[in-house]
């Protein structure tokens, strides 16, 4: 028989609260304690701005940390009085389970094991005078255990039960303790406990779990307020064609920023009425008797103005207006992401025909330039080399003069040293190291492009309708591995150039470029052009009169020649069957052309029968890699990838980026946009998208675009050769049956009539 036990020692309940302290506390210890910021600010040390917005942003920051470190300081004494508590617990625990230990007589009287019956029963007097209750000083649980002792060890019935059972009182019932106290259960404390539970669980478990209800109900998945949503919804369904002006007033009118639907913002003060009025005078374009809601309302204004003086780099109050502007910005990366995700759901409700106008790929890249501007504070119309430190107007000037031409980053990164110390040279050493040490920072992008139709016989053959599947592959890398690369791939091309380019002018007359100062025409001749139509056209080589082009033609063209290599095995994969259909075309007669012919037949046999072995080995390969990236599907992405110079955005940011395919000729978005958020070293995306129902041509382009760097856009090209789908055979030649075997089986299966008779119809 079962029996139920409360604690009365507190051993039990012991167990239960040590196990209980465990599983709280080593979770908590993983998550709260402060080991990953140390090692991340000993890696970013070594090439950091010193400029003076960086040291502003530092100190900014650096204000917060003393709170910061105080809180992790708190945290890590509490989880160390944690474990210690944890430690004191199991030591108590392990004390427990010395206490509980067998029932043995021998133990309680005193005695030896060989004692004989005298001696035990000597002994059971001696105690038995010294623990009698009736006696001064006795104990009564003592006197009881030395009782039951010597019963077990003088009563035969009572030895062979403890021998037996470990008892001397026979079997005893199986007891369960319960790891409460049996104090919760006393009559005296039932109100109290009672009371307990009605406060536990009917008024603080239901105002907590409203509570969080009534906020969550209010939010979308991503944290951003419904009311947002659609607002957002609502202005870029109006807007299908919306710029870069529009889009910041629509980000400014989001909910967030509304003091009544979002507590945590702050609300306007009675001087920022005047404060606004300032700034509105300093910012031509804010477009503030704009007459729609809500982009009429005070709040709205105000965001809207803090944003354009972070564009256009205005220094505010620092107590007042510098505050709301850094609150206002923290908020906006999340928002401008929702846009995105806006914009494609309202693509999508297009293409389902639920709603009438669908947003054009400006709409979706004028959001995307927006989140590059905020995060480096600048405007579109201004140039990209003010991502730098100590650039202005005079440094730009003596870049972008006619002897270098210098727009962009990028190329001023593959200048030689020595040039762009030139080209810098109003700037100190100090200030130039800063320039050198963030421009070494920032991303350089290779992209490889792969497009496929997946799970078809012909993966190089799309049909209309098709899924297509467009592979791409981005490998990053520091600008400071192109330092000084493009000057020394010319000097080690110019010497093999040279002769290449004296044998073409001998074949061509023409005088190249990298012929020695002698051969090179005088200034006022005219340069000799080949004639056209006659010879081989003549390939310039790679290093030989090469611009400086933009970042997006500069990034690009370093992995074009890998994806048209790739193109090119394609093609001439898809191709052998058509070359070897023809060549078995060509007949030829005469015996001795017979029996090449069949050899030449063996050996192509063997040949396809080795590449269609080495095909059906790289599908299983290609297969099992598959499988493989499915199973990281669920795994969790972290949101970490490098950290981006951004001296005027008040927090740091991460640096990521956005890959869609889009057509450029219909200004339409084929996919989504994919939110890369951790390449560090290189990543592997695919994009999936429906060929054209119709036959025909058709050219996309691949986009990677940064959302903290302006200018660092990657466009690759993309072309689909569609063909006609392919039409179901439903009369397939195996089901085609002629007449005369459709009569032989005929014949041979008819039953006639008098094989179903009987022999009483016979009778008959």
């Amino acid at each position: 028989m079962a029996q139920l036990e409360y604690d009365e020692t507190g051993g039990t309940s012991l167990y239960f609260i040590t196990s209980f302290v465990g599983l709280v506390l080593l979770p908590c210890t993983y998550l709260f304690w402060p080991f990953r910021s140390d090692c991340q600010g000993d890696a970013t040390n070594d090439k950091t701005c010193h400029c003076e917005p960086c040291e502003l942003k530092k100190t900014r920051l650096h204000r917060k940390k003393p709170y910061s470190k105080l809180r992790q300081r708190i945290t890590m004494g509490l989880i160390l009085v944690g474990w210690v508590v944890f430690i004191y617990l199991v030591y108590l625990a392990a004390q427990v389970e010395r206490d509980h230990v067998e029932y043995d007589p021998f133990d309680v009287l005193g005695v030896e094991r060989g004692a004989s019956e005298a001696d035990i029963k000597r002994q059971y007097r001696k105690l038995s005078l010294k623990f009698h209750p009736d006696r001064e000083g006795g104990d009564e649980k003592m006197f009881m255990r030395i009782a039951k002792a010597h019963a077990a060890l003088t009563d035969e019935e009572a030895r062979e039960n403890w021998e037996k059972y470990g008892n001397p009182d026979g079997p005893q019932a199986t007891s369960f303790g319960i790891a409460l106290p049996s104090w919760i259960v006393e009559k005296e404390n039932s109100i109290w406990v009672l009371g307990a539970y009605v406060v536990a669980f009917m008024i603080i478990m239901p105002l907590v779990v409203g509570t969080w209800w009534y906020k969550s109900i209010r939010y979308s998945g991503d944290k951003i307020l419904l009311g947002t949503n659609h607002l957002f919804m609502h202005f870029i369904n109006k807007t299908p064609n919306m710029n870069l002006k529009r889009a910041v007033m629509v980000l400014a009118a989001a909910c967030e920023f509304d003091c009544r639907q979002n507590p945590d913002i702050g609300r306007i003060r009675d001087t920022d009425q005047t404060e606004l009025m300032r700034l509105m005078r300093a910012l031509p374009n804010l477009g503030a008797k704009n007459k729609e809601m809500p982009l009429c309302l005070p709040y709205s204004i105000k965001a809207r103005a803090l944003i354009h003086g972070h564009l256009s780099r205005i220094e505010l109050p620092q107590d007042t207006f510098e505050m709301d502007k850094n609150g206002i910005l923290l908020r906006c990366p999340s928002l401008i992401l929702e846009m995105i995700s806006c914009t494609s759901n309202l693509i999508g409700l297009h293409r389902a025909g639920r709603v009438k106008s669908c947003p054009k790929l400006g709409t979706m890249e004028s959001i995307m330039k927006l989140s590059q501007l905020i995060v480096q504070g600048l405007w579109d119309n201004q140039p990209s080399m003010f991502q730098l430190p100590h650039f202005n107007s005079d440094v730009l000037y003596s870049c972008s003069s006619k002897r270098r031409h210098i727009h962009a980053v990028a190329q001023l990164a593959k200048m030689r040293d020595t040039d762009r110390r030139a080209a810098l040279r109003q700037l100190s050493e100090a200030e130039y190291d800063n320039v050198i040490n963030v421009m070494s920072t920032m991303p350089f992008i290779n992209m490889d492009v792969r497009s496929e139709v997946l799970d078809d016989e012909d993966n190089c053959t799309v049909c209309a309708g098709d899924m297509v599947t467009v592979t791409i592959t981005l490998t990053r890398s520091n600008m400071e591995e192109i330092f000084n690369e493009d000057s020394a791939e010319m000097n080690q091309e110019r010497e093999p150039e040279s002769v290449e380019g004296a044998e073409a002018a001998n074949q061509n007359g023409v005088i190249p470029n990298n012929v020695s100062k002698t051969d090179k025409p005088r200034v006022w001749e005219k340069p000799k052009k080949g004639k056209k139509g006659k010879g081989k056209k003549k390939h310039k080589p790679p290093g030989q009169n090469k611009k400086q082009l933009k970042p997006e033609t500069v990034v690009s063209d370093a992995t074009e020649n890998k994806s048209n290599t790739n193109e090119e095995k394609k093609i001439s994969k898809c191709s052998k069957d058509k070359s070897s259909g023809d060549e078995e075309s060509d007949g030829h007669s005469g015996s001795e052309d017979n029996e090449s012919r069949y050899n030449q037949d063996n050996a192509d046999d063997s040949d396809d029968d080795a590449k269609s072995h080495s095909d059906v080995e790289d599908d299983w390969e290609n297969l099992q890699a598959n499988m493989g990236k499915r199973g990281k599907v669920l795994e969790p992405r972290l949101k970490i990838s490098h950290e981006v110079h951004c001296p005027y955005f008040p927090d740091v940011k991460q640096e990521w980026w956005w890959l869609y395919i889009c057509d450029r000729k219909n200004q339409s978005i084929i996919t989504p946009p994919y939110h890369v958020v951790n390449l560090k070293v290189s990543e592997e995306v695919k994009l999936q998208f429906f060929a054209p129902s119709k036959p025909g041509r058709y050219q996309y382009t691949v986009c990677l675009r940064s959302d903290s760097y302006v200018d660092f856009s990657i466009s690759r090209a993309i072309k689909l050769d569609v063909n006609a789908a392919q039409v179901v055979t439903e009369n397939h030649p195996q089901w085609d049956i002629s007449d005369d075997e459709e009569h032989s089986h005929g014949d041979g299966d008819t039953v006639s009539d008098s094989d179903l008779t009987t022999d009483d119809d016979d009778s008959d």
